[in-house]
């Protein structure tokens, strides 16, 4: 797949997705901190730590998670209302329709250089971000390079360095402090333990890892300000954690203010965010609140319970929405009203190299009427079933979503179900009896998904005006009407207002010169357009835009591509005067078909076996 294909069909949405997840996350996590605004600086610390993981952890992860852990569990589990919940929150958007002119060579070409130029935009804003950090890395390193070591009473090797650079914490695996010569002149013994105090309450809470991990968030997400504004806020909030703790082990304040005074005086801050010194944040807040006194409050268990809750909330929901989606259609025991219905009988066996035999009634999706007496045969691979049972018609798309990395027996290898139900069970009843037994006997688990995917729009070339062969169903003849087919086969006509002999099914007869006449009565423009990938090789599927309710009769004469000429000879030429069929859609049915992107729901396999025996 080229990239721009990539970018439309997947990238795009979901990008949109997790950008829109990650903003609600952190308004969460903002209001959290004002909630916890009294309680100490390093529990707001870890609050925005989460709101920053979360743009390297899409929830679509999780759900997918969720799916996976559901292929392990057997037991059945009926849907709830959290599920349809959670899948507004994790894809609240939708690709917009992009109705319009149809896709010219220009707007073809624009649209596949667009996700090229921003992908460019990003990539120039990550590495400008990465050379600052790089840069400034670089700088501390080379100080750090050039000191000698120091001998200080200290938990973490200290070194004396003539750099300018604060005291500060170097390094994420193996820690070190730097401190600049002369400091030891500059502040009192005081001062001097309550600022390496200071720095070694850094090292303990890993500051410089955590932080390391929100500059990759930065570098991949500098486009968003939340990011930045994150990045503010753990700064603010580790030194508070880290003032809060040097207070609390009995340094005087007064002495620890004046020392924070006395190094912001005489050096500058660290070039590099993850390396923890200590002036960052609002230095004059910094100071009124270690004055103060006032001791922060230990988080309560009440809200240690709600602050736990919240971030399980957030992790298991969409784990759960994946759970509970896999097994909505796995669990196939049980769905709207009560227990699926079942074959009385049925047996399953490999066809091999027996002849085919074809069904007893059309494995389709249409809503036709099937023989009585509630016998199921059919001869086709495990896909087919499934299309049927589930009500799918098979365009590409929906096939390569639904067999995607499956064994290749699933859509190659043919079996014989042959089924008996109790009564006279209409075509839909047999559908929930074939979903029962694919449960049971292939031990098939299934889920819907939403995916974003090049579509073709089916709208009306006038607005409000239909082709001459579209007519609403209430026009025409009703459907327990007799016709009788023409008797040239070679040039059916049809009847005015009946169309063709089949009603709510799509019927095919040979045309003049080899054409083909497609037709239906009371059919919707749902089902019309369901079926059109089957005609003409469009490569994607079709999606009504009609905006036209109701049933409808049609005749359609056109030589589609897919569709052989009935009764020709293998030598057979096609006349190349028949009408070609984007010009018999518009001209005839008043119909056209617009390029765009939409979201389309496809079902995906994520599990199956081997048949068990009868």
């Amino acid at each position: 797949m080229n990239l721009p294909a990539f970018w439309n069909e997947n990238l795009t949405a979901a990008l949109v997705n997790h950008l829109w997840q990650s903003t609600l996350v952190v308004g969460i996590a903002w209001l959290l901190a004002l909630a916890l605004s009294k309680n100490h600086a390093r529990t707001r610390y870890w609050v925005w730590m989460a709101a920053s993981i979360k743009f390297l952890v899409p929830f679509s992860l999780l759900i997918t998670a969720g799916g996976w852990l559901r292929s392990l569990i057997p037991a059945p589990a009926a849907r709830p209302a959290i599920a349809a919940a959670m899948e507004q929150v994790t894809q609240p958007f939708t690709q917009t329709e992009f109705l319009g002119a149809a896709e010219t060579p220009v707007a073809a070409h624009n649209g596949h250089l667009l996700p090229i130029v921003l992908l460019a935009i990003w990539a120039c804003g990550a590495l400008i971000v990465i050379f600052r950090f790089g840069r400034g890395w670089l700088r501390v390193y080379a100080v750090k390079h050039a000191a000698k070591p120091l001998e200080l009473d200290a938990d973490v090797p200290a070194f004396s360095s003539r750099s300018l650079i604060e005291p500060g914490i170097f390094g994420i695996l193996s820690p070190v402090l730097l401190l600049p010569e002369g400091i030891l002149q500059k502040l009192t013994a005081e001062q001097l333990r309550a600022i390496v105090a200071h720095e070694v309450c850094h090292v303990r809470r890993r500051d410089n890892l955590t932080y390391a991990i929100h500059m990759l968030v930065e570098a991949l997400f500098w486009f968003h300000p939340a990011v930045w504004w994150i990045g503010a806020r753990l700064i603010e909030e580790r030194e508070r954690a880290c003032d809060e703790a040097v207070v609390q082990a009995g340094c005087e304040a007064q002495v620890y203010a004046e020392g924070i005074l006395s190094v912001c005086k005489f050096y500058v801050e660290s070039p590099l965010a993850c390396v923890s010194g200590v002036t960052g944040s609002d230095l004059k807040r910094r100071i009124v609140r270690i004055m103060s006194e006032v001791p922060a409050r230990k988080l309560s268990l009440c809200g240690k319970l709600l602050v736990a809750a919240i971030g399980a909330v957030a992790a298991a929901a969409p784990l759960t929405a994946g759970l509970i989606g896999a097994a909505r259609i796995s669990a196939q025991l049980l769905h709207a009203n009560g227990p699926l219905p079942s074959f009385e009988v049925a047996s399953i066996r490999p066809a091999g190299s027996s002849p085919f035999r074809p069904p007893n009634f059309a494995l389709n999706i249409d809503d036709t009427s099937i023989p009585p007496g509630g016998r199921f045969f059919a001869d086709f691979p495990l896909e087919t079933y499934v299309e049927f049972a589930y009500k799918i018609m098979p365009t590409r798309q929906q096939q390569d979503a639904m067999v995607s990395g499956l064994a290749e027996w699933v859509r190659k290898d043919s079996f014989v179900i042959q089924a008996e139900a109790a009564g006279n069970p209409t075509k839909d009843q047999m559908r929930l009896m074939m979903q029962s037994l694919l449960a049971d006997r292939f031990k098939l688990a299934v889920h819907f998904e939403t995916r974003t995917v090049p579509v073709l729009a089916l709208v009306l070339a006038r607005r409000g005006k239909l082709g001459a062969t579209l007519k609403p169903h209430t026009e025409g003849l009703p459907c327990d009407a007799k016709w009788t087919a023409p008797p040239d086969r070679s040039s059916p006509t049809v009847p005015p207002g009946g169309f063709m002999p089949t009603c709510g099914a799509l019927g095919v007869i040979p045309g003049r010169n080899h054409t083909f006449l497609i037709g239906a009565r009371d059919i919707t423009m749902q089902h019309i357009s369901d079926y059109m990938p089957s005609w003409q090789d469009f490569g994607r599927p079709v999606v009504d835009r009609t905006g036209l309710s109701g049933t409808y009769d049609f005749s359609l004469e056109s030589v589609p591509e897919r569709l052989t000429p009935m009764n020709s000879g293998a030598d057979a030429q096609l006349d190349t005067e028949g009408p070609p069929f984007f010009e018999a859609l518009k001209e005839q049915l008043g119909l056209v078909l617009k390029p765009e992107n939409a979201s389309i729901r496809v079902l995906v396999i994520d599990h199956v076996e081997q048949p068990s025996p009868n």
